[in-house]
């Protein structure tokens, strides 16, 4: 559970930062780390989704 909270303050303060590169930069940055985000935001799912099965396929 305490990991979800601070998965969610993370992901917050991303966002934050992200509207600030955006405002002081131009969009290519801004594209540019919204790519590297996602795509580690996808990452992070795969392995989330590979953990649960690993778990329920265990029970």
């Amino acid at each position: 559970m305490l990991q979800i909270i601070i998965g969610f303050f993370l992901i917050s303060i991303l966002v934050s930062l992200l509207q600030f590169i955006k405002e002081r930069v131009g969009n290519d940055v801004y594209n540019f780390f919204l790519f590297i985000i996602c795509v580690s935001i996808l990452i992070i799912i795969c392995i989330a989704l590979f953990k649960i099965g690993a778990f329920i396929f265990n029970l």
